[in-house]
């Protein structure tokens, strides 16, 4: 592709998540990005208001997580891909399978620690 056939992209308002300009799909995985954010700020709000070690404990098993990902990110260095069509129809189904298959998880553990 040429500089003037490259898509537009546009960052989410809240956040610097870029989806292609005019893509409703896009836009709806670009919101599905801020799914860690939204369960941070709900865990945190639900550890304040219950104090339940199970929650701490979650938690702190997330933020494990994201530093784990992080320093691995940092360790590896890898540059990112170049973009093509094909490589973007197969991120949004992955985004979109990996983004529903971690809120089905988180919501089932979310019930097993109410329970």
């Amino acid at each position: 592709m040429g500089v003037l056939n490259d898509p537009i992209y546009r960052p989410l308002s809240i956040t610097y998540i870029e989806y292609q300009e005019g893509d409703k799909i896009g836009f709806i995985l670009a919101w599905f990005s801020m799914l860690p954010f939204i369960y941070i700020v709900s865990l945190c709000t639900l550890i304040l208001f219950r104090r339940d070690i199970q929650t701490i404990m979650y938690f702190g098993g997330f933020c494990v997580s994201e530093v784990c990902n992080y320093s691995l990110k940092r360790f590896f260095k890898q540059a990112r891909p170049e973009r093509s069509n094909h490589q973007l129809i197969e991120l949004m189904i992955n985004t979109l399978f990996e983004s529903v298959a971690a809120t089905h998880q988180r919501i089932l553990l979310s019930i097993e620690i109410v329970l």
